[in-house]
């Protein structure tokens, strides 16, 4: 059992239907984007410098890997598939917090829940994310 968590460059504030609108477009795949971003690109390497792909690591580390599969990610956005299990509670918070620090939207589809960096502006106008 497992459940996604998901992170994306966002350049203002998104309510919850919209992060949960995007999160839906990517997961099915109805939108791919190919804008690439740094901030998005550093998230990706500190997130694998502490929790390695699952895909890149031996049979008999697997059992400590807090991911059911490979990323689904963009140079704008990555979504993680945590396993419930012993590295949960460590790893859905450092992902959380490893977002904000990189000022990226995490989304949470099981609350649903979004999180926003501290540093993201107010929203002025009703565009959409993509």
């Amino acid at each position: 059992m497992s459940f996604d968590l998901a992170v994306w460059h966002g350049e203002t504030t998104v309510s919850l239907k919209d992060a949960a609108d995007l999160y839906l477009k990517l997961r099915r795949q109805e939108w791919i984007p190919t804008e690439w971003y740094a901030s998005v690109e550093a998230f990706y390497v500190e997130l694998c410098s502490r929790y390695p792909e699952i895909d890149t690591l031996p049979d008999d580390e697997l059992d400590r890997c807090p991911w059911s599969c490979a990323h689904d990610r963009s140079g704008h956005h990555v979504i993680m598939c945590l396993n419930y299990g012993d590295q949960l509670e460590e790893a859905a918070p450092f992902v959380t917090r490893l977002a904000a620090r990189h000022d990226l939207i995490c989304f949470d589809p099981r609350g649903p829940n979004v999180y926003l960096p501290p540093g993201l502006k107010s929203k002025r106008s009703r565009f959409q994310l993509w």
